[in-house]
């Protein structure tokens, strides 16, 4: 499933965006494969430009966005990457599917709580390829805050973005219903407009009919006894006309019950499932 299909990713980027605003922390989204979908917000320099401007960096920030979690031992939520930063990922789901269709990441800030060990930084300086001094002086403008803070900011944006997305999908396939119920109703209607016309027609046939008994019932008696038995099938035909007028009829009604039905449902599907209001015979006619 596309998450393309039924969200409007400008939207989904403008709630990231007011996130990141609210809570100086950095983020950005993917599809279900790993692909940006939105743009990042509050990257910073020892992220972006250092750590993963280098080969080792960026291959060592990769296994840590794909492997972070499981290493850590949940399934979502924050954990520390490995150059020391509490990064988070927020997998949404469709509740309906249980499918996976985006996530949300970043995080990149430091818990208030943990002590900055200089030479351990410089150290990863080293391993990765880039300059100490400037490794150093990109670690103080990162965002620091409490460890609490940043799990209540991480699981706001997860909720926030899991009603988001779920209520999108439940819009997107209603309208997918909606598109296959309007097709069935003009299915519907063309097939009481062929059984309307063709009974129509049946009862035009019937009408003859009784005009062909009548007929043949006048000179069954202008024959006298030799009409006899001609006497007996006009009647016979004449009361066959009678049993025929009298279900198209009911055919008719039935059509009159049906096209009502339909109406309704038309009606309703155009305003919310509201009933139609009721229309008296003279405001039809």
């Amino acid at each position: 499933m596309d998450i393309r299909d039924f969200v409007n990713l400008e939207e989904l980027e403008e709630l990231q965006i007011a996130w990141a605003r609210a809570t100086g922390l950095a983020s950005i989204f993917t599809d279900a494969d790993g692909n940006y979908i939105t743009g990042e917000q509050n990257f910073t320099d020892f992220c972006m430009k250092l750590t993963r401007g280098t080969a080792e960096g960026i291959r060592r920030c990769v296994d840590c966005d794909q492997n972070g979690l499981c290493k850590a031992g949940v399934e979502q939520g924050c954990y520390l990457c490995h150059a020391g930063l509490m990064d988070f990922a927020f997998p949404i789901k469709i509740r309906a599917t249980g499918e996976v269709v985006m996530t949300a990441i970043g995080g990149q800030a430091l818990p208030s709580d943990m002590e900055v060990d200089e030479a351990k930084f410089r150290k990863l300086a080293n391993e990765i390829g880039v300059d100490e001094n400037k490794y150093i002086e990109a670690l103080h403008k990162v965002p620091t805050m409490p460890r609490e803070k940043i799990e209540a900011c991480t699981d706001l944006l997860g909720l926030v973005i899991d009603n988001y997305v779920n209520q999108k999908y439940n819009e997107y396939i209603e309208n997918k219903k909606m598109a296959v119920f309007s097709t069935d109703l003009e299915k519907i209607n063309g097939v009481i407009d062929r059984i309307e016309d063709n009974s129509k027609k049946l009862t035009k046939i019937a009408s003859k009919q009784g005009i062909l008994a009548l007929n043949s019932a006048i000179e069954a008696a202008r024959l006298g006894t030799a009409g006899a038995s001609f006497s007996i099938l006009a009647k016979q035909e004449s009361d066959l006309s009678k049993q025929s007028g009298e279900i198209y009829a009911q055919i008719g009604d039935d059509i009159t019950i049906i096209s009502e039905a339909v109406n309704e449902m038309n009606y309703a599907s155009e305003h919310n499932g509201e009933t139609a209001p009721e229309v008296s015979l003279e405001e039809l006619l």
